[in-house]
């Protein structure tokens, strides 16, 4: 059973709902308001906690990798956050399916088209990208948000795109990094629950493994559409800057407490924890809260904190260690101990990489 199936079924609460209200009649509301309603519209119990880290995510990089096998609603998770935000543009929103690459043409013995661009434009609608590039930096639309998803990408791929759109280039050396108000998404399919994917793009991008289906309830009716207000006020949440990110949790009362647990976080994972950790998750954290100090995980600061890190451990860091990790079953079993009663879902990702690896033979002897 998937960690998140069994933490929901085992009584423990998820993310909570606040009462359904008229948004439009109140003026009081913000960033909670926003995603409250964004929740809504989410299929199942289950789906609400995959939004949310998707919406937190979209909030912290400009890139988020949506992974998982076929089937389990990746793509509905992109209308779903698009669409509650920006929903009555659909200008706004793109969704690209991928092209046979020049190799696969060239392998089933058709004539390959010219070759692709430097970057995943190439297998992409590369026109309906740069006119969404283009609308997007239009003197007027700052205000708008914008969201492209590259269905079908893959690691490569992205990688090449990191390198071309999210490193610092010379002048004239490279095209300038996407707008703010430009939010990619890309769907990676994988075989099973174990995916590969290289560290430098585990790095620098945020990451939400669909481990379960998300569909199959009955859809709900059409939403209003979302007022233009909240595509501002999304925009406006967005936090990609550390020193605002350490503000905001210390305005939100919990930056000794993150410090603090952030370092028991690195006595845990030891060299695995490398330089870029504390910026991801920091980031991660603070974009868990709102400008006012709201939690969008849980009411209780600390518990929202709590819950914050528990998601970057589950979804983006132990399955990273998986991956790559040396480490001994001594030290999983170790890691194990030190995650229980404190990280519900990293502590049952731990578990069940070890069975896996240990299964597999992919954990060294101890001895």
């Amino acid at each position: 059973m998937d960690p998140l199936e069994s933490r929901n079924n085992s009584g423990r609460q998820g993310i909570a709902l606040l009462p359904r209200r008229d948004y439009r009649r109140d003026s009081a509301g913000g960033e909670l308001a926003l995603v409250q309603e964004l929740l809504q519209a989410a299929p199942s119990p289950i789906a609400h906690e995959f939004l949310a880290h998707y919406y937190i995510s979209a909030k912290s990089w400009p890139l988020v990798l949506l992974v998982g096998r076929p089937g389990v609603g990746k793509r509905h998770l992109f209308h779903l956050l698009s669409g509650g935000i920006a929903g009555g543009s659909s200008g706004q929103i793109r969704l690209l399916p991928a092209q046979p690459s020049r190799q696969e043409r060239s392998d089933r013995g058709e004539s390959p088209a010219r070759p692709p661009l430097d970057s995943i434009q190439g297998r992409f609608n590369t026109m309906a990208f740069l006119d969404l590039l283009a609308e997007s930096t239009t003197p007027g639309n700052e205000g708008r948000a914008y969201f492209i998803c590259l269905d079908q990408a893959t690691p490569e791929e992205l990688v090449g795109y990191t390198q071309l759109y999210l490193t610092p280039h010379q002048r004239n050396e490279g095209p300038p990094p996407l707008p703010a108000n430009l939010y990619l998404t890309a769907v990676v399919p994988t075989a099973s629950w174990v995916w590969q994917l290289p560290a430098a793009l585990l790095n620098r991008i945020g990451l939400v493994e669909v481990t379960v289906p998300l569909e199959g309830e009955e859809a709900l009716p059409p939403r209003p559409c979302p007022p233009v207000g909240w595509q501002r006020l999304f925009l406006r949440s967005a936090l990609r800057d550390p020193e605002l990110a350490r503000q905001r949790l210390q305005e939100a009362g919990v930056l000794e407490e993150f410090q603090s647990l952030l370092a028991q976080l690195a006595d845990c994972l030891g060299p695995e924890a490398g330089p870029g950790l504390e910026e991801g998750v920091l980031l991660y954290t603070a974009s868990s809260f709102t400008a006012e100090g709201e939690g969008l995980l849980d009411g209780s600061a600390m518990a929202n904190l709590q819950q914050a890190l528990d998601l970057q451990l589950f979804q983006r860091i132990l399955p990273a260690m998986g991956q790559r990790s040396s480490w001994t079953q001594e030290g999983w079993e170790r890691l194990i101990g030190q995650l229980d009663g404190r990280f519900p879902r990293a502590h049952a990702r731990a578990r069940r990489i070890l069975i896996d690896q240990s299964a597999a033979g992919g954990t060294e002897d101890s001895g």
